[in-house]
C-alpha cells in the first residue's frame, strides 16, 4: 500500500517550485525590465508576483506539519505540537521558516515600494533563494553546490517570471503599449536571456555533476535517469526560446500582428515545458535517492 507521504511530499514540492519561481522571478523581471514594461505591464507583473508569494507563503508553512506527519507516519501527527517543535529544530524547519519570511517580505515590500528599482525589493527574493540552501540534497554538495544552485534558481526565476507577462502582452498588445512596446520588451528579455541561458545550463549541470559523483550514475540510477529527462525537456525549451528570439520577435518589430499570436502560443508551450522540468525536479528532490 502506498503511503500518503509518498504522494504528498512530491506534490507539495511540485506546487512550491512555481510559486517560488513566479514570486522571485516576478520581482527580478520587473526590476530588470523596468524601462520596457510600462505601467500596465508593471501592474500585471505585480499581481502575478503577489499571488505567487501568497501561495508560496502557504506552501512554505505547510512543509512543517507535512514533515511532522511524515515523522509520525499518520495524518494526526501533522498537528502534534511536539513533532512540529521537533521539525522546527531541523534544517527542514529552518528552510520553511526562512522561505515563509521571504514570501511575506515580498508581499509587504511590493505593496509599499513605489520605485521599481528600490533596493529593498531584492530582500524577500534573497531570503527565499537562501532558504533553498538550508535543506535537501544541496547540503551534500558543500558550498560550491549551494552557489551553483542559487545561480540556477535565480536564472530560472527570471525566465519563469517573464513568461506570463510576455504571454499576456502578446495576446493583447494594444493594452500594453502596442506591438513596438512588445517588441522592445521581448527584445530586451532576449538579450539578457542570451547571457543567462549559458549560466543557467552550466550551473545546473555542474550542480548535478557534484551530486551524481560519476558519469555512469546518469544511466545507472533513478536520479540520473530523471536528470536525462530534465535535460531533454530543457533542450525543447531552449529550441522554443531560440525560435522566439530570432524569428518571432523581429517579426513583431516589423509590425506583424500574427507574430504576436504565434509568440503567445510558443510561450504557452514554454510554460508547459517548465512544468515538465519542475515535475522531474520534484521527484529528484523528494522521491529518489542520490547516488552513493
Amino acid at each position: 500500500m502506498i503511503e500518503i507521504w509518498t504522494i504528498l511530499t512530491p506534490v507539495l514540492r511540485f506546487a512550491f517550485f512555481p510559486a517560488l519561481l513566479l514570486a522571485v522571478g516576478g520581482v527580478v523581471f520587473s526590476m530588470l525590465m523596468a524601462r520596457h514594461l510600462g505601467q500596465a505591464g508593471q501592474d500585471y507583473t505585480a499581481r502575478v508576483t503577489g499571488r505567487a508569494a501568497l501561495v508560496g507563503l502557504g506552501l512554505a508553512a505547510a512543509q512543517v506539519p507535512a514533515a511532522a506527519g511524515n515523522l509520525a507516519g499518520d495524518l494526526p501527527g501533522m498537528i502534534d505540537p511536539m513533532l512540529i517543535a521537533l521539525v522546527m529544530e531541523t534544517p527542514t524547519g529552518a528552510a520553511a521558516s526562512m522561505g515563509a519570511a521571504g514570501f511575506l517580505l515580498i508581499l509587504v515590500v511590493e505593496k509599499f515600494a513605489n520605485d521599481p528599482l528600490h533596493p529593498a525589493r531584492i530582500t524577500g527574493p534573497g531570503l527565499v533563494i537562501l532558504s533553498m540552501m538550508l535543506a535537501g540534497h544541496v547540503n551534500m554538495g558543500g558550498r560550491l553546490a549551494a552557489i551553483l544552485l542559487a545561480l540556477h534558481l535565480l536564472g530560472l526565476s527570471f525566465w519563469m517570471g517573464a513568461l506570463l507577462p510576455l504571454r499576456t502582452m502578446s495576446r493583447d498588445p494594444a493594452a500594453y503599449g502596442g506591438l513596438p512596446a512588445l517588441a522592445g520588451l521581448a527584445g530586451a528579455f532576449g538579450r539578457i536571456a542570451g547571457w543567462l541561458v549559458p549560466m543557467l545550463v552550466v550551473a545546473g549541470l555542474a550542480y548535478a555533476a557534484i551530486l551524481l559523483g560519476s558519469a555512469s550514475a546518469v544511466l545507472t540510477t533513478s536520479y540520473g535517469n530523471l536528470l536525462l529527462v530534465k535535460v531533454g525537456i530543457v533542450g525543447v525549451l531552449l529550441a522554443l526560446a531560440s525560435r522566439n528570439r530570432w524569428r518571432l520577435v523581429p517579426a513583431i518589430g516589423d509590425g506583424k500582428p500574427a507574430a504576436a499570436d504565434r509568440l503567445a502560443q510558443s510561450i504557452a508551450w514554454e510554460i508547459l515545458a517548465v512544468f515538465g522540468i519542475l515535475a522531474a525536479t520534484s521527484l529528484m528532490t523528494t522521491s529518489v535517492t542520490l547516488p552513493g
